[in-house]
């Protein structure tokens, strides 16, 4: 994982001064009026994180400097890329395309990288120096042009015809369920992880490799129907229950408050249904969010592992969400899965009301404390509650 540290571009837009910035490690705003560089700053930082020069063959810079650090390496990283040099790099690789007849396929699959240097280690890999930063970037046509990957597969359904507002609609509904899907899975295998590690500290407690009181393993001050309902529904969550006869209540309860042994395995299945809510808390964020901002009867849910949105009860295709509801949603589930890696966003204000640009930077913050924000933006309402220290005017 990377978080951008600063960065240096020279020849922004047409700029004569170089560009100099220290960035924030929560929340960084560039505001301009249109022409002012702010997207193209964006494809610049982009293309630091992704270690990918060719997408930068028509933005209007001269050379650039993007420093950051990686948690992973316990380094900085230093990238530097020059205008000249990467036309100049890329015009050799299509002349020698050329002389094989596969000009197309270079021009469609050429990786020119930035020229790297790493600060903090004295060896590292030719492997690591080319590293990828994992990140998540949201251009302009976020909402109407969902990922090549998602097209892909609709196109696959749909045939080859042109790209019509319903197709685009698809194309949307299936990437925000992409989104929600990935970050579930990911979620889920947290859960197991802990839920696991739960069983293992009761088995050590029980098997007497692991002595613990129930003060050492928790609090001690569970009372006797709490923790019936939490051996339950632990074991029920582990798809035990069905093999586990735990007894009736009277009974579990008599041996909870005479079995020291009982009291500190119920301490550990508290500790970890609080790693558990821990895990969910999110989840739950991002729900209390968007049914607060979309308000009347509309809903958001998460039932069963799959992403739901409910209109007094009814089930609401996704597809049919209006352009702003769909902008929020987009952005704050990207925003949620993208963990504690930068996040990079280009315009959020798009079909967005007001009161939303007002809330936006806040909501994000609320879904996902870790991540970096980079946004590029000319609405003052995005910046509204923002610190000075946090807006770069271009």
């Amino acid at each position: 994982m990377a978080y951008i540290r600063s960065f240096s571009v020279s020849g922004l837009a047409g700029r004569k001064k170089t560009i100099r910035r220290t960035l924030q490690r929560d929340t960084n705003i560039f505001w301009g009026f249109n022409g002012s560089g702010k997207t193209s700053l964006l494809k610049i930082l982009h293309s630091a994180l992704s270690n990918d020069a060719s997408t930068l063959l028509r933005v209007p810079f001269t050379s650039a400097t993007v420093t950051f650090y990686s948690t992973n390496h316990d380094c900085m990283f230093t990238r530097k890329i020059s205008k000249e040099a990467l036309t100049d790099a890329f015009s050799e690789a299509l002349s020698e395309a050329e002389e094989f007849r596969v000009r197309r396929r270079l021009v469609d699959s050429v990786n020119l990288h930035w020229e790297t240097t790493i600060k903090g280690k004295q060896e590292v890999s030719e492997r690591v120096q080319r590293n990828k930063f994992r990140h998540t970037y949201l251009p302009i046509s976020r909402v109407n042009e969902p990922s090549k990957q998602t097209r892909s597969v609709v196109r696959t359904e749909m045939g080859s015809g042109p790209l019509d507002e319903e197709m685009l609609d698809r194309l949307f509904a299936q990437q925000i369920k992409g989104i929600w899907q990935n970050y579930n899975t990911n979620s889920l295998m947290t859960i197991r992880d802990v839920q696991e590690k739960g069983l293992a500290l009761i088995l050590s407690s029980v098997l007497g490799s692991k002595k613990r009181t129930e003060e050492a393993a928790g609090t001690g001050h569970t009372d006797g129907e709490q923790a019936y309902g939490m051996v339950r529904n632990f074991f029920a969550n582990q798809r035990l229950r069905r093999h586990l006869n735990i007894g009736t209540y009277s009974s579990f309860a008599k041996n909870y408050a005479n079995d020291p042994l009982l009291r500190t395995v119920v301490a550990e299945i508290s500790e970890v249904q609080k790693e558990i809510e821990l895990a969910l808390e999110p989840q739950i964020r991002i729900q209390q969010l968007i049914n607060d901002m979309y308000g009347g009867d509309k809903k958001l849910t998460f039932r069963h592992g799959e992403l739901e949105i409910t209109s007094a009860g009814e089930r609401v295709p996704i597809e049919s969400l209006s352009g702003g509801e769909k902008q929020l949603l987009r952005l704050l589930l990207e925003c949620l899965a993208t963990e504690e890696a930068p996040i990079l966003v280009d315009e959020p204000e798009l079909s967005m009301h007001v009161d939303w640009q007002h809330r936006l930077i806040e909501s994000m913050r609320i879904v996902n404390p870790n991540t970096q924000i980079l946004m590029a933006t000319h609405s003052p309402e995005i910046m509204a509650n923002i610190p000075d220290d946090r807006i770069f005017p271009l």
